[in-house]
């Protein structure tokens, strides 16, 4: 999985450009990697609550960018090729969205 759109609310832009050239790869045994430039690994779990399902993502906070990932997510769409999830940001008061794409890279 690629970050296509990462629209963070104290930057006020689009900062998927932060991950370019990482891959994250989630397995069944709920650790996610993220492989680039480092390779860093972290944890996952998804839960359904009241009919919402989210994903939470862990990256230890010692690593940058990737703490900005360290949220429960609200999956908003998700196919075998996207995953679309928002967080709402109750520093600021927006709406983080964050889109995975598939990325077609050997893991």
């Amino acid at each position: 999985w690629k970050i296509e759109h990462y629209h963070n609310t104290v930057q006020s832009e689009n900062i998927a450009g932060w991950y370019e050239g990482y891959t994250f790869t989630f397995t069944v045994n709920n650790t996610v990697t993220a492989s680039g430039q480092n390779f860093i690994v972290g944890s996952w779990r998804s839960e359904l609550n009241n009919g919402e399902t989210k994903l939470f993502i862990e990256f230890p906070h010692d690593n940058g960018f990737l703490e900005l990932l360290n949220y429960d997510w609200q999956i908003m769409f998700n196919s075998d090729q996207t995953i679309s999830m928002q967080w709402p940001n109750q520093y600021t008061g927006g709406i983080e969205n964050l889109e995975l794409s598939k990325c077609g890279c050997d893991q």
